[in-house]
């Protein structure tokens, strides 16, 4: 988004696995919000902080 100062999302009907976890980071890496878990989503629902960027990546990790 070349307009956008920053990102933040509501994301729904979310699922993790048990182990698995989820990072919300900006292209450059300088602004990391994470590991983000299933004991944190409540009611299939996550809302995350700011992230001041203009691109953003969002990457989950499963363990075994």
């Amino acid at each position: 988004a070349p307009d956008a100062a920053s990102f933040n999302f509501l994301i729904s009907d979310l699922q993790l696995p048990k182990k698995a976890e989820m990072y919300i980071l900006s292209k450059s890496g300088r602004m990391i919000h994470g590991p983000i878990t299933s004991e944190v989503i409540y009611n299939n629902t996550y809302a995350s902080d700011i992230i001041e960027s203009q691109d953003v990546r969002i990457v989950v990790k499963c363990k075994q």
